[in-house]
C-alpha cells in the first residue's frame, strides 16, 4: 500500500508541475546493475515455532536494465537556464519508478542554434522491486513475522525499497525542425537506499496471495557475498546510463518555434 501511495504522490506532483512546461520529451535507454560480488546468497531463518534456516542462490546473469520515460521541459533557442521534470520507469532485472527535476545550461554550437550541448544535474527519488528468486521450502511451512505460508509451498523473494538520487548528465540536442529535436544523453546515477527490505510473497492455507517483509538489517536475514555475510544490499542502481529521445514542442507555446 505504501508503494502505491508513493507512486500516486510522485505522479500527481509530476503532472501538476509539468503543465507549466513547453516541451514533451520521450526517451528510452539502458543501464547496468552493479553487483558487489560474483556469488550472492540470501540467508533467512523463519519465525515459525520450530524455525528453519534457508539459503537461496541469486541469479546474477542479467545485469542489463531498460529505462522508458518522459519529461516536460522549457528548452528553446532562447533558453538561458534549462529545467525539466522527469518521470522514469525501469524494467528488466529491476522494476521501478522514479521522479526528479533537472537544471542545466544549454551551450549552442551553431549560429542557427540547431545543435547544442546541455550539461545538467537532476535530483529526485524513486522506488524499486528486484526479484531475488524463490525460497525453496523443505519443511512443513515458512512463517515471516505473523504471516504463515501454505504448507510445503515455496515463497517468492524480492528486494524492495526507496532511494534518493543525484544524476549529472550531458545531452546532445539536434534540431530536425522548429518543433522537434533529437536528444542523445549520457549520465551517471548516484543513489542512496532508504530502508530496503526483502519481500516474501506466496499463498496461505486458503490459496490466497499474501506477502510480508523483513528489513535487511534484521538479525535473522543476511546476504552472503562471495561467502561474507552482510546486512547491506549487494545490488546498486548506481552507475552509467545511456538514453535516446525526441523532444517535441507542445503547440505554439513559448519561444521554441522561433
Amino acid at each position: 500500500m505504501k508503494n502505491l501511495i508513493f507512486t500516486i504522490f510522485l505522479t500527481t506532483i509530476f503532472i501538476n508541475l509539468s503543465l507549466t512546461q513547453n516541451n514533451l520529451q520521450i526517451h528510452g535507454g539502458i543501464k547496468f546493475i552493479d553487483y558487489k560480488g560474483s556469488n550472492i546468497q540470501l540467508y533467512y531463518r523463519d519465525e515459525s515455532p520450530d524455525p528453519d534456516e534457508f539459503y537461496t542462490n541469486i541469479d546474477l546473469e542479467n545485469k542489463l536494465l531498460f529505462n522508458l520515460g518522459v519529461n516536460f521541459n522549457n528548452y528553446s533557442k532562447n533558453t538561458k537556464l534549462y529545467y525539466d521534470l522527469t518521470l522514469n520507469g525501469y524494467i528488466g532485472n529491476f522494476l521501478g519508478i522514479e521522479a526528479g527535476a533537472s537544471i542545466g545550461y544549454p551551450i549552442f554550437l551553431s549560429k542557427n542554434k540547431k545543435i547544442s550541448f546541455l550539461p545538467s544535474i537532476m535530483g529526485g527519488g524513486g522506488w524499486y522491486d528486484k526479484p531475488l528468486g524463490t525460497l525453496q521450502n523443505n519443511t512443513i511451512y515458512i512463517q515471516v513475522n505473523n504471516t504463515k505460508f501454505k504448507d510445503y509451498s515455496n515463497v517468492d523473494l524480492s528486494l524492495v525499497g526507496f532511494y534518493g538520487f543525484i544524476r549529472p548528465s550531458l545531452s546532445l540536442l539536434i534540431g530536425l525542425n522548429k518543433k522537434v529535436n533529437l536528444v542523445f544523453t549520457g549520465s551517471y546515477l548516484i543513489n542512496f537506499d532508504i530502508n530496503p527490505s526483502v519481500k516474501f510473497t506466496g499463498n496461505d492455507d486458503n490459496n490466497n496471495k499474501v506477502s510480508d517483509s523483513e528489513e535487511i538489517t534484521a538479525s535473522n536475514i543476511a546476504f552472503y557475498t562471495d561467502g561474507k555475510s552482510s546486512n547491506d544490499s549487494p545490488f546498486k542502481l548506481m552507475g552509467p546510463e545511456v538514453r535516446f529521445g525526441v523532444n517535441i514542442l507542445l503547440g505554439n507555446k513559448g519561444k521554441s518555434a522561433k
